[in-house]
């Protein structure tokens, strides 16, 4: 699976998302991360290596952001490729998700 937890830091946990964001992958990466968010943690999703996404990975994208605030974490998305920029920019969803998906992604 594309996705590896890099780190747990009290209530932050930190993962790297390492291929596509599509219908192929959703499913899997919202049966790995939702336990993550049950706790009602931090998630810091990195998004520098995402090389495609679709609106299947914008509703995974949300359903995270939703179960989590619903549990009293929240989302942060780190560094954002530049197709997650665009499709988050297309949805006009960037502000929703922060000041870090913005800028500084790579890709």
């Amino acid at each position: 699976m594309g996705i590896e937890i890099k780190q747990k830091e009290g209530e932050v946990t930190r993962v790297e998302v390492r291929e596509e964001l599509t219908i192929y992958t959703v499913a899997a990466y919202w049966e790995r991360l939702q336990p993550e968010l049950s706790r009602g943690a931090a998630l810091q999703l990195e998004l520098t290596k995402v090389t495609e996404i679709d609106s299947a990975g914008v509703q995974l994208l949300l359903a995270l952001e939703r179960f989590s605030q619903q549990r009293g974490g929240r989302i942060e998305l780190i560094a954002p490729s530049t197709p997650v920029q665009e499709m988050l920019q297309l949805f006009h969803l960037a502000a929703a998700f922060g000041a870090t998906a913005a800028g500084g992604g790579h890709g």
